[in-house]
């Protein structure tokens, strides 16, 4: 079996600023807001409002923008994301 070493060096840590900036082709516009599915198992952060509103009509969730950081269903992973 062969294995695969990677070599790191010279790699940069990307900020959270940075990280949050990257948008992979998920198909959901990046923003500041975000949505749970209402069964406390999944949810998306740091997509646009219409994205929120949408996810959250689907899955009979919660979505928050400007009110995210207050929010008690959104978990402290996701709020950490968004930069609270």
């Amino acid at each position: 079996m062969k294995k695969l070493k990677l070599n790191l060096e010279g790699a940069k840590v990307l900020s959270k600023a940075e990280q949050r900036s990257i948008n992979g082709g998920s198909g959901w516009t990046p923003g500041s807001c975000a949505f749970d599915s209402g069964n406390g198992y999944s949810g998306m952060s740091g997509v646009s409002l219409d994205a929120a509103e949408h996810g959250a009509s689907v899955t009979g969730g919660n979505y928050c923008c400007d009110s995210c950081c207050d929010v008690g269903w959104l978990d402290a992973e996701h709020k950490e994301y968004l930069g609270c």
